[in-house]
């Protein structure tokens, strides 16, 4: 358990608290770039503190905050022009760094929108997605991470601003042995209830899941940390545990496997909210043609049907049940801890560590200023293009439609059948290997 002291620690990240300086050091995605191209403005929440972001008839891409220094009005009503966001009110245009630059009512020559500044934070854009930085300049670079940088690659992205402090969904993915529980035996379960036992997620998804997890472990890299996991009858051979999956600090993990790089983001909006973003993107084999994407959808992911039940046959509806679960801010004071919260104790532990670093004047991990390291962020990858690796008897690529998109808060993709239709025609196309090779995996 935690002191009470340690949960605020933990969970609070408005302005000035040792959690919110913490998580102001690093870049952090807010909005989708096909959301934005959408509405041209829009109201954002990050750490605790409301915006408003646009982008001008330009191209430019400015987040300010949320009231015009004149008469209050709020931004969010306020439309693009080519110096930036102009206020409906009266006029008043502020550019992307805040600057009043025009105040049309005022007389010829005057000065005054020189003293009216904003306060305005930077904004990029990478993989699909707007990150926005609200700490103290200079402000870092935008990490390049393989699967927001990489190119060509197809990418989706879904998202939910869910009533859950980000911690929580963090804890979550630093607990190996859910994923047997949570996404084995439940899935199951909630498959069971819906009575179709030809459903492919029992193959793709619950029974794979259900083998126990014999050795877990969370191992310390330049990033954050790795997960390793033997499963029931593998051994440290195998990818689960060789390769591992990626844990970023402060607040993403991945699992890139099979051509499939998915990867959650926990934004704290605010302290008893989160934007859940899975950002998934693929990698096709060079023997098939790609489409070109020109935008990367960003849709939402349910949490709950028209009946108002949880989304349980889903693996991103099930974490999100969990977490909602526990309360707006879980009492971690009241919990019982065991032998299998390994991770979630000490991510907890280096989180505190990275804030004391911060208080001291220090710069916390992932935090980059050379141009040169920050090119390409690789991070851990297993196996090959097709449904991991596996090989018929008569050496041919086997793929199971489904387990690219499937089970992952895909619901609203426009894009799922292309993306599984690629992964189809991929192993349909692959080289044969020797049968001898094949019939072991690989």
């Amino acid at each position: 358990m935690l002191s009470a002291e340690d949960n605020d620690l933990f969970t609070r990240v408005g302005p000035g608290t040792p959690g919110g300086e913490l998580m102001r050091r690093y870049w952090h995605p807010i909005t989708g770039s096909a959301e934005l191209a959408a509405r041209k403005v829009m109201s954002v929440r990050l750490l605790c503190e409301d915006l408003v972001l646009f982008r001008d008839a330009s191209g430019r891409l400015g987040l300010v905050e949320p009231f015009c220094a004149h008469r209050r009005v709020h931004l969010c009503t306020g439309f693009p022009v080519e110096e930036g966001l102009r206020c409906p009110y009266h006029g008043w245009t502020y550019d992307t760094t805040g600057q009043c630059v025009a105040q049309p009512g005022e007389p010829a020559g005057s000065r005054l929108k020189d003293d009216v500044k904003l306060k305005s934070y930077p904004v990029q854009e990478l993989g699909g997605m707007v990150f926005a930085y609200l700490g103290p300049a200079p402000a870092p670079l935008l990490p390049r991470w393989d699967f927001l940088a990489d190119e060509p690659m197809l990418r989706q992205v879904g998202y939910v601003i869910a009533p859950y402090n980000w911690a929580q969904g963090m804890e979550n993915s630093y607990d190996a042995v859910h994923a047997e529980w949570l996404h084995g035996h439940f899935f199951k379960y909630a498959l069971d209830q819906r009575g179709n036992p030809d459903d492919p997620r029992y193959e793709i998804n619950a029974i794979p899941m259900m083998r126990k997890h014999s050795t877990f472990r969370y191992d310390r890299t330049e990033y954050g940390f790795i997960r390793r996991v033997v499963l029931e009858g593998e051994s440290e051979a195998a990818d689960t545990f060789s390769v591992g999956h990626a844990k970023i600090f402060p607040n993403i993990t991945t699992i890139n496997a099979g051509g499939t790089c998915v990867s959650t983001y926990q934004v704290p909006v605010d302290d008893t909210h989160t934007l859940y973003i899975g950002h998934r993107a693929y990698r096709f084999p060079d023997w098939i043609d790609v489409p070109a994407q020109t935008e990367v959808p960003w849709f939402p992911i349910p949490i709950k049907d028209e009946a108002g039940r949880w989304i349980d046959d889903d693996i991103v509806g099930q974490d999100l049940m969990v977490m909602i679960s526990q309360g707006p801010i879980m009492d971690r004071t009241l919990e019982v801890l065991g032998t299998t919260d390994a991770g979630v104790i000490k991510y907890r532990r280096f989180y505190k560590d990275q804030a004391i670093a911060v208080r001291e004047g220090r710069d916390p991990i992932n935090v980059y200023r050379d141009l040169a390291l920050n090119q390409r962020l690789e991070l851990p990858h297993s196996k090959n293009f097709y449904d991991r690796g596996v090989f018929g008897a008569d050496g041919r690529a086997l793929y199971r439609r489904g387990s690219a998109t499937g089970a992952l808060g895909l619901q609203n993709s426009p894009i799922n059948d292309l993306i599984e239709d690629l992964f189809e025609e991929a192993a349909r196309k692959a080289p044969l290997i020797p049968p001898t090779a094949a019939s072991g995996g690989r």
